[in-house]
């Protein structure tokens, strides 16, 4: 679950009586591992973040972005992401990250959990999964963190990501929440989705810079990672 979640999804989801929901979240509350939200929501704790990062550190260590995010850094000096696919949890999971130096931006945080509905970067990785992966991940989603928006019909979706697919790229814009994102994604050999890499701005900033230049560059820094990790773009895979 990502996101907000109130005591009756939680108990929903665990079977159990709310009384005894809130008390198993009294230790989380303490340990920081679950945090409040707004009004009587709980979201995930800071502490998450940091047990993720132990994890993850021992993990797919093969995996180095930061060479192929700081170029884009450095060109566009806009937030630069590499995300990776949890398909176990049929998650992404922000891995790398360098923050736009611009005091407007939208904050992501270091091995925070995204849905692959929504946005960019999941999207992105989204195109590339099954159609049964597809349609469970829209079932479980919840609303968009930004929006708050219902998932879209699966009629509506699939177009969607039969267009990332031919474009190579996932476009995001949203002005009411002035964000957006382009993100490609990455394989490694067999053509196995891994994760994407991406840059995420306000539609502002973005309105200004050249789009077709950025995707293009979003799309060789994926490309180039992918090739550290045996993908060949020949249609090989191997």
């Amino acid at each position: 679950m990502t996101g907000e979640f109130t005591l009756s999804e939680l108990a929903q989801r665990a079977d159990l009586p709310a009384s005894s929901v809130h008390r198993i979240l009294q230790p989380l509350l303490k340990a920081g591992l679950v945090a409040r939200a707004d009004g009587s929501s709980y979201r995930t704790g800071q502490e998450i973040y940091s047990l993720a990062a132990s994890v993850l550190r021992q993990i797919d260590n093969e995996i180095k972005a930061a060479p192929f995010l700081d170029p884009l850094w450095k060109k566009w000096q806009e937030t630069a992401v590499f995300c990776i696919y949890r398909p176990a949890e049929r998650i992404g999971v922000v891995r790398e990250i360098i923050q736009s130096p611009h005091p407007l931006r939208h904050v992501i945080e270091p091995f925070e959990a995204i849905s692959l509905l929504w946005g960019s970067l999941g999207r992105a990785i989204l195109a590339h999964l099954k159609l049964e992966q597809v349609k469970a991940i829209r079932d479980e989603a919840p609303k968009g963190r930004v929006t708050g928006a219902s998932a879209p019909a699966l009629k509506d979706l699939l177009p969607e990501l039969e267009l990332v697919r031919e474009r190579g790229i996932a476009i995001y814009r949203n002005e009411d929440a002035d964000l957006a994102g382009i993100a490609a994604p990455v394989f490694r050999s067999r053509n196995i989705i891994v994760g994407s890499i991406g840059i995420t701005m306000p539609v502002r900033r973005y309105d200004r810079l050249n789009a077709n230049a950025l995707c293009k560059d979003v799309i060789k820094a994926s490309r180039k990672l992918g090739e550290t990790l045996g993908h060949r773009d020949d249609g090989s895979g191997d």
